[in-house]
Parts: C-alpha cells; sequence; structure tokens
C-alpha cells in the first residue's frame, strides 16, 4: 500500500463517519456534547477531509501521474508513481513533489495507529 492509497482510504473512512450523521449536526466547526467536551462537527471533517484530498490530488498533479480511481472515485497512486525521484522530470517538480510527500507524511501521523500505518512514513 502506497502513502497515497493509505491516505485516501483513511480519509474515505473519515468522510463515511461524517456523513453517517453524528449525534450533533451543528453549523459551526465545534460543538459542545451533553457531556460537555468539544467535538468537531460533521460538517468541520467534511471540509478537512476535502481539503486533504486537495493537497493529495496536488501532489498527483505535481507528480504528472494519471493515477487510477479508487471505488469511491478519488484518485490514488500505484507502485508506478514512485519513488518521486524518478517519475518527476525536472528539478523544480523534483523539489515540490518531495515537499508535497513530507506534507502527505504530516498528514498521515495521526493515523499512525492504524494497522496499515507505515512506520517508514513517520516524518
Amino acid at each position: 500500500m502506497t502513502l497515497v492509497e493509505f491516505l485516501s482510504a483513511r480519509l474515505d473512512e473519515d468522510e463515511e463517519r461524517a456523513g453517517s450523521g453524528w449525534s450533533h449536526d451543528g453549523d459551526g466547526r465545534w460543538e459542545r456534547t451533553d457531556e460537555g467536551q468539544s467535538i468537531l462537527t460533521p460538517r468541520a471533517v467534511l471540509a478537512e477531509v476535502e481539503a486533504k484530498r486537495r493537497i493529495v490530488n496536488d501532489y498527483l498533479a505535481c507528480l504528472g501521474t494519471n493515477p487510477g480511481t479508487s471505488v469511491a472515485g478519488h484518485p490514488v497512486a500505484t507502485a508506478a508513481t514512485l519513488p518521486v525521484l524518478e517519475v518527476a522530470a525536472s528539478t523544480v517538480q523534483r523539489g515540490a513533489a518531495i515537499a508535497f510527500e513530507r506534507v502527505l507524511r504530516d498528514l498521515a501521523l495521526p493515523y499512525a495507529d492504524h494497522p496499515d500505518y507505515d512506520p517508514d512514513w513517520k516524518p
């Protein structure tokens, strides 16, 4: 599993959970539960998922790949798109791809306890 495939799967899960209609449905970013805890609203989670998908898509565009699509229709990389240094042709593209990959590693870090997380991705 590639880093992009891993992130895409986690974002799909986050999107599914947020779309399943948690018990609270506030309009803002945060709301309080009956127990007094602050939680993100489903709307905020979906906005974060969309922003992270854009980052992943920008990374793939930087690589100049034509990735396959997941079941949900979101782009995922294949083994052919990695390693970055062999794919990106120009020095500028290579530098941007490396920077994007670092960002993807950071985005994956909150999911480090997932069994599919590869410790080699740790920033």
